[in-house]
């Protein structure tokens, strides 16, 4: 192993000054296009020596035991100096680097070729990590963080003070430190072998060397044992798919079922949906056990494939148990239906839900932490077939997900109905009961008598006494929160409505104490508060601030927050500061207040205020994230200036399809990162997308004249001319990035935007592929007021290939384009009449309006049906 080591020399007075630079990990700036100067973010960490001339630092370092590139020396000895002083909160094995050595110092004397050097290193580094994992377990991952930043604090004299070094051993220390950090994450590794581990497998993935015989298939499975012991589950899965993807790159090895279920939730997990269902679909009648459907109907929702996994659910339902599915895939799929408004749907599986804890009980979510926590090995497939069949019970933290889902779509019936379910439970105590009334924020009520309206008329045999339990817990709720001790001054910020507090799943007890608080200093925030619970509070303060029209006191806290970003940054720590999230809040507000005034001074005003917003972001180098972006595109799209919207979703797309332009976005483990566009900001994107295209000619023509033509034309001419920014992709990318990509789930609302934006350029040979994904990956069939739009455009393409014939047959005959444009509609109308073109459909077949689009096609655009296939190989529909 070669270490390049660079002299350059300044002359300063009569001494020479060499730079040691040590690689900095640039910024990884959400949107750099927008935000260019984050980029400049290089600061010189260098290690200094002096000398009175190059010949004589070249010969100190000689006695330091530096070595010229072209010398023949030994790297494994390198290599173990490297390991020997890298950081870690344990001792290492003297054992293990002794064997290493004599293993490595084997292979390179006898040069046989026998004994490959690399796998002698990872075989080491194999060791190691079972070591660290061994510990984690048994110390637990509190306990290990505290010995690894005393370890880091033992060390931070000499790596914050290069001056400092006074002989070879520190020299030594420091340069193979530098090493390491330049190689490293930004914060310290819980596991600093096993990081070095998944390091060796990224690099094998990404350059596709599995099967190069750098290390063997047996290490490759040893990696992904050990990595499956690992009790961190974020680091545990990492480790999971770099292993697995290594195994199945080589295409000779498969693994069982029960170790390649592991392989696919990695490959959930990091959102490879398409492989996940590749390696189910193919094990399905292999294994045809109860476990391995649900493993994929979870799958499935992940991937959002809805219908796929409505015919999975079914299946299963008639082939194991017709009255049981897994309360955590249950979970999931009244979410995903609720999210899509299919509440058929999410009706019948609240039921299944309902029936399980009649049927089979439940359990408390203490049973199920301890549960977990344990480890279990089989000795055959039977036995873990047996074992992964076994049946869960629901916990009472399911119960107040659904409650939660259902509240938060306005369903308040069916959300009361299960917490009704919940109180008469069997062995239902007041302690765990009031937890859930504190999960679900109802402690924030006024008062109960709220609650109990609401109640009462769901009640049924068998929850009367639910009634009175949920009262105690209620009130014990408000003893524990202190919302009981309030001061009457404060009462008004509790609610009156359950509704309401499902709006708000971030509810602060009280705002302006909170706010108080914290401007005068006192700490708000303990040491079990985290950086994202701390961040979601102050999100929630200058929310309700500002909805209160008290825009001074919120920026008075934002500086307050401010002032712990600029000491973070000072003190290169992890801390709790401003995020681009608290900017947003402003611009919203400002926003709100543009489009609500009618007076162009206040107008103005705001909109200089939501640039001051942004150029105090710049500022203090936040990082843009998906929310303010989707802020910033919802006011310039009200205002009607389409060049800042596109200025801003050019950048985004500019560097996804061209990710080499952007070389602070990539390091060792970029493809961990996932989703850098959101739900709501691709929502933004589309709306953008559909304004643009209805100022824009899409060639159809003139098929209607209304009395006001004259005026209408001149006004989009107008809008037109203010253009000047133009998108850089088109939709069928946009829509392909969305889904695939960025793995996100439209609701039918959002697939009206979609399918009427295609409908608006005219691209028809798409939308059958478009809506074969509504229906049967996404489980949304489109409603009759769809239907009757697509209908609607195809009937405005008839009535301009009629106007053209009537035109190019010399009809005309001085007669008005009005008189033409009418005798073609009344042609089209009366064919449409006859059922020679677009036969109805109804709402429950809705595979009609794909059949009037392929007809439209074949009859008068035949050269585009080739791309009606291609569509669908696109969408993976083929």
């Amino acid at each position: 192993m070669n270490v390049t080591r660079q002299l350059r020399c300044n002359s300063r007075s009569s001494s020479f000054v060499r730079f040691y630079r040590k690689r900095i990990k640039p910024s990884t700036s959400h949107i750099p296009q927008v935000k260019t100067h984050q980029n400049d973010l290089f600061r010189p960490q260098e290690l200094k020596m002096q000398a009175e001339s190059p010949e004589m630092i070249e010969k100190e370092l000689k006695k330091l035991g530096f070595k010229s590139l072209d010398e023949n020396g030994s790297s494994e000895q390198l290599f173990l100096d490297y390991v020997n002083s890298s950081s870690s909160a344990f001792k290492k094995s003297q054992s293990e680097l002794n064997k290493l050595g004599k293993n490595a110092m084997k292979s390179f004397d006898a040069q046989t070729g026998n004994v490959n050097r690399m796998e002698v290193l990872f075989d080491f580094i194999l060791e190691e990590s079972e070591c660290e994992i061994e510990r984690l377990q048994k110390m637990g991952p509190v306990q290990m963080r505290r010995l690894q930043e005393k370890h880091h604090a033992n060390q931070k004299g000499l790596n914050g003070d290069r001056n400092s070094i006074r002989s070879e051993k520190e020299l030594e220390r420091a340069v193979f430190q530098d090493l390491e950090i330049s190689n490293s994450e930004d914060s310290a590794s819980f596991l600093p072998s096993t990081e070095r581990m998944y390091r060796v497998l990224s690099d094998l993935n990404m350059k596709r060397l599995a099967s190069a015989g750098i290390i063997n298939t047996e290490q490759m499975v040893r990696a992904f044992e050990i990595s499956k012991t690992i009790p961190l589950r974020d680091i545990r899965l990492r480790g999971i798919l770099l292993a697995g993807h290594l195994i199945y790159s080589l295409d000779k090895v498969r693994m069982d079922p029960v170790n390649e279920s592991f392989y696919i939730e990695a490959l959930v997990y990091y959102g490879f949906y398409k492989k996940a269902l590749e390696l189910f679909n193919s094990n399905r009648q292999k294994v045809n056990q109860r476990w391995w459907y649900e493993m994929g109907m979870m799958v499935c929702l992940r991937a959002n494939h809805l219908a796929q996994f409505d015919k999975l659910l079914s299946y299963t339902l008639n082939t194991f148990d017709s009255n049981y599915v897994a309360p955590r895939i249950l979970r999931t799929a009244i979410r995903k239906k609720l999210y899509v408004r299919d509440f058929r749907g999410s009706d019948k599986l609240t039921d299944v839900f309902t029936n399980i804890t009649k049927n089979y009980g439940w359990k408390t979510s203490r049973s199920e932490i301890s549960d977990m926590n344990k480890n279990v090995f089989f000795t055959d497939e039977d036995q873990a077939d047996s074992y992964l069949n076994k049946k869960e019970l629901p916990t009472e933290l399911d119960y107040v997900a659904l409650i939660q889902y259902h509240l938060y779509r306005k369903r308040k019936e069916n959300g009361l109905k299960l917490l009704l379910n919940l109180a008469a439970l069997p062995l239902m105590d007041n302690e765990l009961l009031t937890n859930v009334v504190l999960r679900l924020k109802f402690h924030l009520l006024e008062n109960f008598d709220i609650l109990r309206k609401d109640l009462e008329p769901l009640l049924i045999s068998g929850t009367a006494d639910a009634l009175s339990h949920l009262q105690t817990a209620f009130h014990r709720a408000q003893n524990i929160s202190g919302i009981d001790r309030l001061s009457s001054h404060y009462r008004h910020i509790l609610f009156d409505s359950i509704t309401t507090i499902a709006s708000y799943p971030s509810l602060i007890r009280n705002a302006e104490d909170f706010a108080g608080e914290l401007l005068k200093g006192e700490n708000i925030s303990d040491q079990n508060t985290s950086r994202r619970e701390y961040s979601l509070r102050i999100h929630g303060v200058l929310k309700t601030l500002l909805k209160d029209d008290k825009e001074d006191l919120a920026w008075e806290l934002l500086e307050k927050v401010e002032k712990d970003l600029a000491s973070e940054k000072a003190a290169s720590v992890g801390g709790l500061s401003a995020n681009a999230h608290h900017y947003a809040v402003f611009i919203d507000y400002y926003s709100t207040k543009a489009h609500k005034t009618r007076a162009d001074k206040d107008i103005i005003r705001y909109e200089k205020k939501i640039e001051e917003v942004v150029a105090r972001m710049n500022e203090k180098d936040v990082q843009y994230n998906s929310m303010l972006l989707s802020s910033l595109l919802q006011h310039y799209r009200k205002t009607g200036n389409l060049d800042n919207c596109f200025s801003i979703i050019n950048a985004i797309f500019d560097h996804r399809a061209n990710p080499e332009t952007g070389h602070h976005f990539k390091h060792l483990l970029s493809f961990f990162k996932r989703r850098e566009i959101t739900k709501s900001l691709y929502l933004e994107i589309w709306k953008c997308f559909a304004m643009y295209y209805s100022c824009f000619e899409n060639g159809l023509g003139v098929t209607e004249i209304r009395s006001n033509h004259g005026a209408w034309k001149r006004n989009i001419l107008k809008e037109r001319s203010k253009v000047n920014k133009h998108p850089i992709c088109d939709l069928r990318y946009l829509f392909k990035s969305m889904v695939q990509t960025d793995n996100i789930l439209p609701d039918a609302t959002f697939y009206q935007l979609i399918i009427k934006a295609f409908a608006r350029v005219r691209d028809w040979s798409y939308l059958p592929a478009l809506l074969k994904h509504m229906s049967e990956v996404s489980g949304i069939n489109p409603d009759s007021k769809l239907i009757r739009f697509l209908n609607g455009g195809l009937r405005l393409e008839y009535i301009a290939i009629e106007r053209e014939k009537l035109m190019a047959n010399e009809v005309r005959d001085r007669k008005s384009l009005c008189s033409l444009v009418n005798t073609a509609r009344r042609s089209v109308e009366n064919q449409i009449k006859a059922g020679s073109i677009l036969r109805e459909s109804d709402e429950k077949d809705a595979h009609q309006i794909v059949v009037n689009i392929l007809d439209f096609l074949e009859h008068h655009r035949g050269e585009e049906l080739a791309q009606v296939s291609a569509a669908l190989e696109e969408l993976d529909l083929s």
